[in-house]
């Protein structure tokens, strides 16, 4: 091969390692509103949809490297003045893949009689599997409950729901978290 030659094969090949080299990664941040529930022994549960979006703009493509969401919670138990707690309640929180059915996360909690609010802290860190290079769209069925009678009382709960640690490449995104109404 002639040197000319070879220096240009080696020149666009250094091009192309370039090109790789040089896609930049995005991470990305958001968050939804937060939920605030209450929950009664007559009305103990509550179900709400969490939808997770991440989709490239118009006339964009995007590789999407990873994509995390988080859901925390904190919870307050109030009793009517002056009563005393026959049964501490428990809390129970459910995330589930609607399509079949799988159960994502399940976790409970025995409710105790404070002054403050308690934190269950971060209930789930999902970890989405999304190889499309036209995004993701996904929902989870987010279900909240407490036991009911013989426990008394009402218990509020805050939720809040984050997508972070999500990097994506080789485009502009629109990225949302929210809890919807079924």
């Amino acid at each position: 091969m002639r040197p000319a030659r070879a220096i240009a094969w080696a020149f666009l090949g250094g091009l192309s390692l370039m090109t790789t080299a040089c896609e930049n990664d995005v991470y990305l941040t958001t968050t939804a509103p937060r939920g605030v529930f209450t929950l009664t022994p007559e009305a103990p549960r509550i179900e709400r949809h969490l939808r997770v979006s991440l989709l490239p703009r118009f006339g964009e493509r995007v590789k999407v490297r990873s994509l995390s969401v988080y859901v925390d919670a904190a919870w307050e138990w109030r009793r009517a003045e002056g009563e005393t707690a026959r049964v501490e309640p428990w809390l129970r929180y459910l995330l589930v893949d609607p399509r079949n059915g799988t159960v994502h996360l399940e976790r409970s909690v025995v409710m105790r009689a404070t002054s403050s609010p308690s934190s269950t802290g971060t209930l789930s860190d999902i970890a989405v599997e999304c190889e499309n290079t036209r995004g993701c769209e996904l929902d989870y069925l987010f279900i909240l409950e407490r036991q009911g009678p013989p426990s008394e009382g009402t218990v509020d709960v805050a939720v809040d729901v984050k997508g972070t640690d999500t990097r994506v490449s080789n485009g502009a995104v629109d990225y949302e978290v929210s809890l919807l109404d079924p």
